[in-house]
């Protein structure tokens, strides 16, 4: 809208030193055409919907403009203009500065200038003229015009001074109505701060009325005359220091407002009066601005404070009045400086008009004497006298003043410590709804009533400022946020995030409501029927006003018995109304609909019949099942409520059946639970549940066991059982005991007496070898009526009275008395089963165990005593303990078989005899207890660190004796470990001290009583702090020297090296300790562990060299000293990553391994030998001799080997077998490699005699003269054969001028033809294949019914089967990338997983993620990544992509033709299908053999006719029933009548697609001649000739067909000579059809030329060399279809805005992975290319055209295509290859032209290169809008089914590799998995 704008939050300029003045420029230029397009508009899922960033500090944004009509957004920043797309996408950018200026000078006047930044000061949209305003702060605050569409086109500036020409004067404009014109007319409104910079400011009126009419007049002032100016000026006396800040303007009604910030006086002396906001009004008809009047804004909060500070304010157009919301702050002090402290008031303009009124009153009726407007410029007079009469309009008064009332309001809401800088307010549902930016980056959403209310809060830009220019977009759906470096679409918003209705309603958002039919959270419009009503709330949509939500207020019955039917009657709340025709329906669980009737009170519903309800499970009662209640409008359950169907009959006991949770009965006489009592004879028991009142109702009634005491049963003893019963029948008979021991049960029969059960007398037993067990004991009635049951107690005595196997009497004497157990004949038994009498006292005590058997003579030791009979009490043992004489005390005891006691002291040392007694006697134990004196002589080390966890060993005499052992240093506990304590030794570990450097005084040793010490045994020293690691790379076998600097070493007993992956520990190596500040670690080795964590390591290794494998963290475990295990947190600082390279390789020597030494240096080569070493580091022996290392590169080693032959051992001395000297390589501790032996055969000296030297003077004499002979007959030969170069040199120029004009012929024919064709395309276009069928085809070639193709299947009742559940967990798996990264990882390390496979699966693939693109890029991107990684070690990297071996690589193949797809369609097709057309054209204008696919005109020497066949052109006129006129085709005599049909159907319907058109089996050639005379023409019929077995297809010649013959098709008939000729329709298919006819009869067919049969292969000629004619019809076929082959690679090999990003991202992730794996030669990132792009796409489509294109391809076509392909090839590879005689020849044919091509490849990937980069937002866009433009194309569910395949047949691989993985196992991947597995296996017929 443009009723309003705002003040800039940083107007004005910057002046730039004159040193920047050159560079700048330039630096703009570039740095915007590179970087400016990278536009960040990024779409999340959040209510931020998209943004727009500066690309750096030096732009900042002021004011943001929103075109109502077109949705644009434009922006304007310091020296730039930014036209954006309604989602913030860049549109176009302009650079407005840095400009020369000076603002001393009008613009362009002045001879000294200098570069100033342009800060943008005013940006308004005009929507009539279809403009936008634009004004800067240079030129003195110049304007211009530019085009809405395309703001690049722009009228010229007028330099005229309209904005504030500095960086922090605000000014305010916006476009208004004016009356004071002879017409209505719109002007700009303009307010400007007084920047007193230059001379020109005195100019720039404070507020005024400019012209918008093109022409001179624009922009400026409007001048009605000489005394009626619109404008109003500060006076000149005050203007300098009192300074009004416009913050925003609007125009209402007759009026325009602005909002202003200034001091509250204009005088100087009464500055620390502070600031107020003031609210100044013209009327739009006053043509000299005399109606100018001022209005002071109060915010006054409840307490009183004044937020006297103006912001930000919005005029709302709502009913009645318009409101202007502000947002206010409180002030520190007198300045405008803010105090944290804001608030927003809300002003009707209806009020505001009235107190604007009341303050010209005030003046007019004489209550205020003065108009106080001395700051005014002009001649203001006073008020004038009272008593002059009522004035109705004061527009035409001369007013100007100051109103002494002011427009006071109280805020609606207060903020503490926070500071609103903005604010943009709107209406909806009659609401008014406010949105405010905060000082620190927040958007605060409000809503406003008589208090208002904030719903909720959005971090925009955290840190930095909202600035004031805040918009809504034109649906008011979004609202765009700016700060100075970002602006944000933020949604409104966020309704679907709430699922419930009660959070719906409770958010107190009024955009949100609950959509009641739809159970969703939505904004008004989103809910169907809901805007019908103009409530603001009704049952359909709920809003924040709405009490309460839509649901079940009573079920009537909640619940129903299984097999009754029923109404169900549902009480419902604030039921909506339905449309006519619409229903409501209930649905029980999975049952059919039953449609609903309405009620009064909601709903009434018959219950589901029988057979739909489910079943109850076994053990339950009850089913319940899910009521809901659906719409037929929505066909969505909106209420829920579980509803249940019991089943009485399931309980089988009284008590379970009364206490159950419905209406059950128990039938006492039936024995039976129902719910329908009427079936009960006599008496009927009421469930405590059932809601009908009954006298006998609950458990109290039911027959029940009175028990008082446990039954005990002694096992094997006859007993009989009573038992009292409540409630008991009134019969004495028919009872039964039911007794289960054990698993079996036994019926003993029972009587009645006394309400009692008296169960027969029965020795009951039972089988395990424990004191007792619990049975069972179940009274029946009538053998099935229940009456109750409880639990026994069966025993032994013999058991509870024995310990470990054994009779013991104490025990058996104390067992409780209710077991009556009692010791007799030498057992304990049952008391009555005694046969002899029973003892009162046990035997004498029994000693088994002695635990320990030595001790110190101080006493003190704890001796544990095992045995029997050891008293049956604690006092009958207590002082009959005895060790040595000595009394043990008793501290523990159990009954009879243990006891711990503590020794006394002992005069010496001895052998100590242990006595035990009790009342029987004594008895004295096998052992002897000995009697220790023990000594301590020494302790070592001596010192340690703080932190302790140092070994100390004490040295002495019997430590390992006595009962209890303890060490303190002083008062520090050192922590002893009993398990390595010998008679002379024992170990403790020290822990913390809690002072450092502590000197121990006394080590105290604690054996029992005796007490040992030692005198300054120990000192803690401080922590070891590690200070430096060097070197930081290792080979993963580790054992690399690592030296660690630091402090504190020494006292460190075993220091040792530990490498951390995240926080799991890898591996540890212990470390030599060298000096207290140096330590010396071999590197751990990781080698078995390093796959597991290389893919963890996935985004390290796209940026580290190929080979880094991984980076893992050190740290060190020195005792128990913490800080130094975790060295990032205790040392920040220190590098302590530990990066692994892979291990070096050394090859080894050629020739079985022995290498011949002749004397020099040895070089051996290997790879990666410098990656984690260095010279000093590798060893090298020869035997047992040392090779001196020279020189050691990253490919080679080079030694000095001894100069004499070692003896042949390996490098410790032990013989070899072959005698010869082993060559060993050690690098590091952990690397050997065994490369050869070395032979020395250093050649001897000898001295040659003279007559020797002389033979050989004379030999070389004779040598040269012969050599001159030799070279005389050499010369005379060349000049014979230059004389026969110059003859075959004239020969090749005369056949290549035959081949020239033949081309020249054949070219100009062509061009003819494919002129017309280029025509027919421009008005049909390509026959393009469907999306669909194109990637069918180039996913899955040859199949043509594959399950992804099937259409999806209706689910029933919105149900989903299981497989489908399945799926669905299986593609959220799919989902996780972790996931499908193991996923692939894993099937390609499978044997059995074939090259089928992995094609197959690439494919599935990217089906499933075709509506995820951006995802499968994301997926893609690692796997090339990781492809790319694997390659870089491999001798050839060049060959990656080069093949299809992998996943990821027809992954790229099927992404490339995706992102492709438009571009092929659009771009590149047509000149495809034009040298598709092209070829097709040449090939058939010449003989072909139908048979063998043999032509005359061909590109390739395998499809070429070498026999000369005499032919001529015939001219046939084709009638046809949908063409009027006749078409003329021409064709050849010596065509087959197949062949004649297709070329008769491509001219018929040379304009429609192949599918489209009829087959040559569907149709016969009629060849009509005469009168009304007509003749079928057949490949074979009756005149068909056979001649030797040979049968000939007849051809036109054959049927003496001549020019001008009339020819039509028709449809085939039945009766026809061919369709009963078998094969006839294999005649013209695209395959060979040799051997096809040989079947029958032993006749063989042939068209042109009889192929030979005794050759097993009938080409196997084409290799020879082939004669000069059939080489010219190879260069003829060439040069006329070259045109079209060079304007197809043209079109594929031209970079320019229209090629898919894709292609530059791909490149560019080529490029910066070749850079980041340090590969300097340039050739392999081409090579990539190559094998990404041309070699891997267009490749393929130049084979296979008919994946894109509608057509027929045949085989000599697809021969000819294939030469092209193989020359793309060609031209793709960097190296140049020879040829020759022998190369074949569709190498030759183009030979001339790969350089050509070559150059377009090269020049191509340059331009590639210097594209702008793509960024990743972009790329998800483009990825995005790719899978929203084929959503829904594939059955997605099929394709994972189809995948899962081999997630089953692969799936303990899988799990294996999920749960090895890291990150996989924090996700549990696996168990989701196996959750998969689980759910498809719960489905009864499987349909997976």
């Amino acid at each position: 809208m443009n009723f309003l704008h705002r003040r800039t939050w940083a107007d004005g300029r910057r002046k730039i030193p004159l040193r920047r003045r050159i560079s700048n420029r330039w630096w703009w230029c570039v740095f915007w055409s590179v970087l400016c397009l990278s536009w960040s508009a990024t779409q999340a899922s959040g209510v931020i919907v998209g943004s727009f960033t500066t690309p750096n500090e030096t732009v900042m944004f002021q004011h943001v403009a929103v075109d109502s009509l077109s949705g644009r957004v434009y922006v304007g920043a310091t020296n730039w203009l930014f036209q954006l797309s309604s989602g913030l996408e860049l549109d176009g950018a302009v650079q407005t500065g840095p400009v020369e200026d000076n603002v001393q000078c009008f613009p362009k006047t002045c001879p000294e200038v200098s570069l100033w930044d342009n800060v943008n000061k005013i940006l308004v949209v005009d929507e009539v003229s279809r403009r936008l305003l634009v004004c800067g702060s240079v030129y003195q605050g110049a304007c211009q015009r530019r085009e809405l569409e395309d703001i690049a086109l722009a009228e010229e500036q007028k330099f005229l001074p309209v904005a504030a020409n500095d960086e922090t004067s605000s000014t305010v404009a916006f476009i208004g109505p004016a009356r004071y014109m002879d017409y209505p007319s719109r002007v700009l409104y303009v307010a400007t701060t007084n920047s007193r910079l230059g001379p020109y400011r005195d100019t720039v009126p404070a507020i005024c009325s400019r012209y918008l009419e093109s022409g001179d007049k624009l922009f400026n002032i409007i001048e009605k005359s000489f005394s009626e100016i619109l404008r109003v000026d500060i006076s000149s006396q005050v203007r300098d220091y009192y300074l009004v800040n416009y913050i925003y303007g609007f125009h209402s009604g007759d009026y325009v407002y602005f909002a202003t910030l200034q001091r509250r006086s204009h005088l100087r002396s009464m500055e620390e009066g502070g600031y107020i906001s003031r609210l100044a009004r013209i009327c739009i008809s006053d043509a000299r601005y005399d109606s100018y009047v001022e209005t002071t804004l109060q915010c006054l909060g409840p307490d009183g404070r004044d937020y006297n500070l103006l912001q930000d304010a919005h005029i709302v157009r709502a009913e009645p009045a318009d409101l202007l919301v502000g947002v206010f702050a409180a002030s520190r002090d007198h300045t405008a400086q803010t105090s944290g402290r804001s608030a927003v008031c809300v002003f009707s303009l209806a009020d505001v008009e009235q107190r604007f009124t009341e303050n010209i009153h005030l003046c007019y009726n004489g209550s205020v004497p003065s108009r106080d407007m001395d700051y005014i410029a002009g001649s203001i007079q006073d008020c004038p006298e009272p008593g002059g009469g009522n004035i109705f309009n004061f527009c035409g008064e001369s007013l100007k003043l100051n109103g002494s009332l002011p427009l006071t309001s109280f805020p609606v809401i207060t903020y503490e410590n926070m500071t609103l800088s903005s604010v943009v307010a709107t209406t909806t549902s009659h609401h008014t709804v406010a949105f405010i930016g905060t000082r620190n980056g927040l958007l605060k959403k409000i809503l406003i009533d008589d208090e208002a209310e904030e719903f909720e809060e959005v971090v925009v830009d955290e840190g930095n400022p909202i600035l004031p220019d805040m918009h809504l977009d034109p649906t008011e759906t979004h609202v765009y946020v700016a700060s100075p470096y970002k602006i944000s679409k933020v949604r409104i918003e966020e309704c679907s995030k709430y699922e419930a209705c009660d959070q719906c309603l409770r958010a107190r958002n009024p955009y949100c409501g609950w959509c009641s039919l739809e159970k969703r959270c939505t904004v008004k419009a989103a809910c169907q029927n809901a805007t019908l009503t103009t409530d603001s709330s009704s049952p359909r949509w709920l809003s924040l006003n709405t009490q309460q939500c839509i649901d079940f207020q009573a079920i009537r019955p909640e619940h129903l018995p299984r097999n009754s039917l029923s109404t169900v009657e549902l009480v419902i709340n604030q039921l909506p109304q339905l449309p006519y025709l619409a229903h409501y329906m209930c649905v029980f669980g999975k049952s059919t609909p039953v449609q609903a009737k309405v009620t009064d009170q909601g709903l009434a519903c018959l219950t589901p019949v029988l057979a739909e309800r489910p079943p109850i499970p076994t053990g339950k009662d009850h089913v319940s099942v899910n009521l809901a209640v659906r719409s037929s409008e929505t066909n969505k359950d909106f209420l829920n409520r579980l509803f249940a169907f019991y089943d009485c009959t399931v309980h089988k006991t009284c008590t379970s059946c009364v206490t159950s949770s419905w209406a059950c009965s128990w039938c006492p006489h039936e024995n039976r639970c129902t719910d329908n009592v009427t079936t009960c004879s006599r008496t009927v028991i009421s469930g405590e549940n059932n809601p009908q009142n009954s006298l006998i109702k609950g458990r109290q009634h039911c027959p029940s066991f009175k028990l008082e005491e446990e039954i005990l049963l002694p096992s094997g003893v006859p007993k009989e059982i009573t038992i009292e019963v409540r409630n008991l029948p009134s019969v004495v008979e028919n009872f039964q005991c039911v007794i289960e021991i054990e698993g079996a049960k036994e019926r003993v029969l029972a009587i009645a007496k006394n309400n009692k059960i008296i169960c027969s007398e029965t020795a009951y037993t039972y089988h395990a070898e424990v004191g007792k067990v619990t049975a069972s004991l179940t009274v029946l009635w009538n053998d099935d009526t229940y009456i109750d049951k409880t639990n026994v107690t069966l025993y032994k005595c013999p058991l509870l009275g024995s310990h470990g196997g054994t009779a013991d009497c104490s025990l058996c004497l104390t067992r409780d008395r209710k077991y009556q157990c009692a010791w007799c004949d030498g057992s304990c038994k049952y008391g009555d089963a005694c046969l002899d009498p029973v003892a009162t006292t046990c035997p004498p005590p029994r000693i088994d165990w002695i635990h320990p058997l030595s001790g110190p003579i101080e006493g003190g030791t704890l001796v544990t005593i095992e045995g029997s009979n050891l008293g049956t009490s604690e006092e009958e043992i207590r002082d009959n303990i005895t060790i040595g004489g000595i009394p043990c005390t008793l501290v523990e005891y159990s009954v009879s078989v243990r006891v711990v006691c503590r020794t006394g002291g002992s005069a010496g040392p001895m052998a100590a005899e242990v006595v035990v007694g009790n009342k029987a006697g004594l008895t004295l134990a096998n052992e002897r207890f000995f009697y220790k004196v023990v000594e301590l002589s020494r302790v070592h080390p001596n010192k340690g660190p703080q932190s302790g966890g140092t070994r100390l060993y004490l040295i002495g005499a019997n430590l390992n004796v006595g009962s209890q052992l303890q060490v303190l240093l002083d008062d520090i506990p050192c922590e002893v470990d009993r398990t390595l304590a010998s008679n002379s030794q024992i170990s403790c570990r020290t822990t913390k001290s809690p002072i450092p450097s502590y000197n121990v005084s006394l080590l105290r040793l604690s054996v029992d009583n005796a007490l040992l010490t030692l005198p300054n045994p120990f000192v803690y020293r401080d922590d070891p702090i590690v200070k430096k690691i060097t070197p930081l790379k290792s080979f993963v076998s580790g054992g690399r020297a690592v030296t660690v600097s630091g402090v504190n070493f020494l006292p460190v007993q075993q220091p040792r090296m530990v490498v951390y992956f995240n926080d799991s520990l890898v591996n540890e190596t212990v470390c030599e300790v060298r000096s207290d500040h140096l330590m010396v670690c071999p590197s751990p080795s990781v080698s078995g562990s390093a796959s597991k964590w290389q893919l963890a390591q996935a985004d390290y290794m796209a940026e580290e060299s190929s080979d880094h494998l991984l980076r893992l963290r050190i740290g060190f475990i020195m005792d128990g000293v913490e800080s130094v295990r975790s060295l990032q947190d205790s040392f920040p600082s220190l590098h302590s990553d530990l990066t692994y390279v892979s291990d070096p390789k050394f090859f080894s020597f050629e020739d079985d391994g022995i290498k011949l030494y002749k004397g020099e240096s040895l070089v051996i080569e290997g790879e990666n030998l410098r990656l984690a070493s260095t010279e000093s580091e590798v060893n090298v022996t020869i035997g047992t001799r040392p090779c001196n290392l020279t020189s050691l590169a990253s490919t080679q080693l080079v030694c000095v080997p001894p100069e004499v032959q070692p003896a042949g051992t390996d490098e410790i001395g032990r013989r070899t077998e072959s005698g010869l000297p082993m060559v060993v390589i050690r690098v590091g501790r952990n690397l050997r490699f065994e490369v050869g032996y070395l032979r020395y055969e250093v050649a001897k000296r000898y001295e040659l005699p003279p007559e020797a030297v002389g033979g050989i003077a004379a030999g070389g004499a004779v040598l040269v003269l012969f050599s001159l002979i030799i070279l005389a007959v050499l010369r005379h030969k060349n000049s014979q054969a230059e004389r026969e170069y110059k003859r075959i040199q004239l020969q090749m120029d005369t056949l290549e001028n035959s081949v020239r004009s033949e081309c020249k012929q054949a070219f100009a024919e062509l061009q003819t033809d494919m002129t017309d064709l280029t025509n027919d395309l421009e008005t049909c276009g390509i026959p393009t294949l469907d999306h669909r069928t194109y990637v069918m085809k180039v996913f899955f070639p040859g199949v043509y019914d594959h399950p992804l193709l099937q259409e999806t299947k209706l689910r029933q009742n919105g149900m989903y089967s299981t497989c489908e559940v399945a799926m669905a967990q299986f593609e959220q798996l799919i989902n996780n990338k972790c996931f499908l990264l193991t996923f692939i990882k894993t099937l390609e390390v499978q044997k059995s997983f074939s090259f089928r496979d992995r094609v197959n699966v690439a494919s599935l693939l990217m089906v499933i993620l075709l509506e995820k693109m951006e995802y499968a890029t994301d997926v893609l991107r690692a796997l090339l990544l990781q492809l790319i990684e694997k390659s870089v070690n491999t001798k050839h990297p060049q060959l990656m992509l080069r093949r299809t071996e992998s996943v990821v690589e027809k992954m790229l193949t099927n992404w490339m033709a995706l992102s492709m797809y438009d571009y092929l369609k659009n771009e590149a097709g047509s000149s495809l299908f034009l040298l598709f057309s092209a070829i097709k054209h040449q090939v058939e204008k010449g003989p072909v053999d139908a048979i063998t696919h043999d032509a005359r005109y061909s590109l390739s020497e395998e499809r070429l006719l070498r026999e000369q066949i005499d032919y001529s052109i015939v001219t046939v006129q084709v009638v046809h029933e949908d063409q009027d006129e006749k078409i003329v085709c021409r064709v050849n005599d010596c065509d087959a009548t197949s062949q004649v049909k297709a070329k008769l159907l491509d001219a018929v319907y040379k304009n429609t697609p192949f599918s489209l058109r009829p087959s040559i089996h569907d149709v016969d050639l009629e060849w009509r001649h005469g009168r009304g005379g007509h003749l079928t023409l057949a490949d074979e019929d009756l005149t068909t000739k056979t001649i030797h077995g040979w049968r000939r297809l007849n051809t036109l010649r054959h049927y003496g067909v001549k020019d001008s013959a009339v020819m039509s098709l028709v449809t085939k008939q039945n009766d026809s000579f061919s369709s009963n000729c078998t094969g006839n329709n294999s005649l013209n298919s695209v395959s060979p059809i040799v051997g096809h006819y040989d079947v029958e009869q032993g006749l063989r067919y042939w068209h042109l030329v009889k192929y030979q049969d005794d050759q097993s292969n009938i080409k196997d000629y084409n290799h020879k060399s082939i004669p000069e004619i059939f080489l010219t019809r190879l260069l003829s076929t060439k040069g006329t279809v070259q045109k079209f082959v060079d304007d197809f690679l043209t079109t594929i090999l031209t970079a320019n805005e229209r090629l898919p990003p894709a292609v530059k991202w791909l490149f560019d992730l080529l490029d910066e992975a070749s850079s980041a794996h340090g590969i300097l030669d340039p050739e392999v990132a081409h090579a990539w290319k190559s094998n990404s792009l041309p070699l891997r796409f267009w490749v393929n489509f130049i084979k296979n055209p008919d994946f894109v294109l509608d057509i027929q391809k045949t085989p000599v076509v697809d021969s000819c295509l294939s030469v092209i392909a193989q020359t793309l090839m060609d031209a793709c590879s960097t190296s140049e290859h020879r040829l020759g005689k022998d190369s074949p020849s569709n190498k030759l044919l183009f030979a001339k032209d790969i350089p050509t091509y070559r150059k377009m490849v090269n020049r191509f990937y340059q331009d590639v290169a210097s594209l702008p980069s793509v960024t990743d937002q972009e790329m998800c866009v483009a990825m995005q809008a790719l899978s929203m433009s084929h959503n829904g194309e594939f059955d997605i569910v099929s394709g994972l089914r189809e995948l899962y395949v081999y997630a089953a047949k692969y799936n303990d691989q899988i799990l294996e590799a999920l749960d090895t993985d890291p990150y996989c196992q924090k996700m549990h991947l696996a168990e989701k998995l196996e959750t998969v597995a689980c759910t498809l296996e719960g489905e009864e017929t499987s349909v997976c």
